[in-house]
């Protein structure tokens, strides 16, 4: 067995080592909605009919699947449930795989870049074991996050200084697929350029003429898919509903300069702060009066203004890891692509890569201080083994958003579904009224506090709740309220509303087949 044999099984065994106790972790959560109660992975749906639906869809017509489209990802979850018969267990296994299978090609991209085994393995076990990448290995749905990156790092592999045809469409082949799993994927053809423009032997020029058809033939890929999501969502880039909705763009963009420290860089390098969900009021908005904002813009630019000059007259390894951190973030970074949320541990997965670019460089020249980086990869292991426990259930995932982010829309939601389901209806719709007054423009709250006081019988106060909805769910409670209330050929119209948006909505069926009955019955 070769070296690099040797270092690729080893990095894999630290990753499943690290992440191992992730694996006995239930549904969490979204994992709900997007899989347990979702008919695209519980039945018998077609690739077809996956690659026709929005992220969350399930299964409906005409909606914009929440502004995601990630059809891989919901085959993959699909076809674990199909092998495990719903548990959770295979769904978690499949994940630490990918994982393992992504930190393995990050060894293979250092090895690539120049960097000797040693200091590639390095690199490669600094991401196998970052706390920061729990969210995405140790909660089923962050799958997506992985997933598009194990596709990500394989085409860049096969694309990177590649000539031959074979492996050039196997290359775009990859591309498609991580494009298919995560729409962060995008980035690919930024890191291509810059990593091919690193690693040149000759002039610019001649390297331009060279690989021009190659970069045509990614940012071609990246454009029918923009143009597919397009006809599948309505939009090629809209993500959902808009963090920065009702703020001008200089707020934003202050915002997430200061986020830029606390919610990305801290959590990477250090392993500590970490958060599910920067939803409002979690992270304040920064005004344009905020010195300690322009401080973060200007240091930020400072530093890319830095790089950048460093990497055209020197082509410096550090300079190309800094410039790749940026290429791959801007997606996530609610500047470019508006997104509903200000960030996520999990939007960090692929651009951590970076990171441990930096990593792997620092191991190979500062040799003094290898036993530092060695302490912080055991380090970083003891806090992710510690942090997959927070994704073990509902309950430990809210206890610990509640420590780091006490108002935070998610928590008050998820207090809220918990609270509902012990029975302590008034006191999860006072969750959702807090939720709903610390962001007014989310949905979801007004639907929970519906639904309890449809639960409690009070479907004369539910009514106005969901009347503000358009959802397919809202529009099967209004069929039953206007049963309820005795207007018949309102409860079949909005049950027919229903199907139109999901042709196999159970309760609005079976409610749609018990009203036809009735009316057959009584004409």
């Amino acid at each position: 067995m070769t070296n690099s044999a040797r270092a690729a099984l080893a990095i894999a065994g630290v990753a499943v080592l690290v992440f191992s106790n992730s694996l006995f972790g239930g549904f969490v959560y979204d994992d709900r909605p997007i899989i347990v109660e979702n008919p695209l992975v519980r039945g018998r749906a077609t690739i077809s009919q996956m690659l026709a639906s929005g992220y969350w869809d399930r299964g409906e017509n005409n909606s914009s699947g929440g502004g995601l489209y990630r059809p891989l990802t919901i085959w993959t979850l699909a076809q674990n449930w199909r092998m495990g018969g719903g548990s959770a267990f295979i769904f978690h296994l499949f994940n630490l795989i990918i994982h393992a299978a992504a930190s393995v090609l990050v060894l293979f991209l250092l090895w690539r870049f120049g960097l000797s085994l040693p200091s590639s393995v390095a690199g490669a076990l600094a991401f196998a074991v970052l706390p920061v990448h729990v969210e995405a290995v140790a909660w089923t749905v962050g799958r997506a996050e992985a997933l598009g990156a194990l596709f990500f790092f394989a085409a860049w592999l096969l694309l990177h200084q590649s000539s031959a045809p074979n492996k050039i469409l196997a290359g775009l082949f990859c591309y498609m697929l991580a494009l298919l799993s995560k729409e962060s994927s995008a980035t690919l053809p930024a890191a291509l350029v810059l990593g091919e423009i690193y690693a040149r032997r000759g002039s610019l020029k001649s390297l331009v003429e060279k690989r021009l058809p190659v970069w045509i033939a990614a940012f071609g890929t990246l454009a029918a898919y923009l143009y597919w999501r397009r006809c599948i969502l309505g939009s090629a880039l809209k993500t959902g509903a808009l963090y920065f909705l009702n703020t001008s763009k200089i707020v934003a963009i202050l915002t997430m300069a200061k986020f830029f420290f606390r919610g990305w860089l801290v959590p990477i390098a250090t392993g500590l702060g970490l958060c599910a969900d920067y939803n409002r009021p979690a992270f304040a908005d920064s005004s344009a009066s905020d010195m300690t904002a322009w401080a973060a813009l200007a240091l930020i630019i400072a530093g890319l203004v830095f790089a950048l000059r460093d990497f055209v007259r020197k082509k410096s390894f550090w300079s190309f890891a800094v410039l790749l951190f940026a290429a791959l973030a801007i997606p996530m970074s609610n500047t470019i692509v508006p997104m509903g949320i200000l960030g996520a541990d999990r939007f960090e997965y692929l651009p951590s890569v970076a990171f441990c670019f930096l990593f792997a460089l620092g191991w190979e020249r500062l040799k003094k201080y290898r036993a530092g980086f060695a302490a912080m990869i055991l380090l970083w292991s003891a806090l992710t083994v510690s942090r997959n426990r927070v994704w073990a259930s509902d309950e430990t995932l809210f206890s610990s958003l509640a420590q780091t982010a006490p108002d935070n829309v998610r928590v008050l939601n998820g207090e809220g579904i918990s609270a509902g389901r012990a029975g302590r209806q008034a006191e999860a719709r006072e969750y959702f009224r807090r939720a709903l007054a610390a962001d007014p423009v989310q949905t979801e709250a007004a639907y929970n506090i519906g639904k309890s006081l449809f639960d409690e019988g009070d479907w004369r106060g539910a009514k106005p709740w969901f009347s503000k909805l358009g959802d397919k769910d809202s529009l099967c409670y209004l069929g039953m309220i206007a049963e309820r209330e005795g207007n018949l050929s309102a409860a079949k119209d909005y049950y027919l509303r229903t199907l139109e948006k999901d042709p196999t909505h159970p309760e609005a069926l079976y409610n749609l087949g018990l009203l036809n009955s009735a009316r057959r019955r009584n004409p």
